[in-house]
């Protein structure tokens, strides 16, 4: 259930951001989505990865529907007729890595913020 909450809050973060600001608002709400829901690295980073690459892969092929495929087809005949779900499934990857590195970006800063608390009688800063 927590996974579920921290992927849909993710998500709509970056569909705000991607609707409203230019594309690498993925990066600063996944960092900030980082610092505020994760506390594991590894979860921070896939959560990260696969709520960008959804957002983007939705995103992007909603933009190519409402275009009629002009430009991905274009762009796929000029990469040797590649079929275009393969820019579309690109684009996502991209997207996914970056938004995975900020999340995870933002998690290892507030881990290196906040104090230990376990640790008695060590100096932790």
């Amino acid at each position: 259930m927590k996974f579920i909450f921290q992927l849909l809050t993710l998500i709509a973060l970056t569909t705000i951001g991607q609707m409203m600001g230019p594309w690498w608002f993925l990066g600063i709400a996944s960092a900030i989505a980082g610092m505020v829901l994760f506390n594991n690295g590894f979860r921070a980073f896939f959560i990260g990865f696969l709520g960008n690459a959804l957002v983007w892969f939705v995103l992007s092929y909603y933009i190519d529907v409402q275009s009629e495929q002009i430009l991905s087809t274009r762009i796929s005949e000029m990469l040797g007729g590649l079929p275009v779900w393969y820019l579309q499934i690109a684009g996502a990857l991209l997207a996914g890595l970056c938004g995975g590195m900020a999340s995870l970006t933002g998690t290892l800063l507030k881990r290196t913020t906040i104090r230990n608390k376990s640790a008695k009688g060590l100096y932790k800063s």
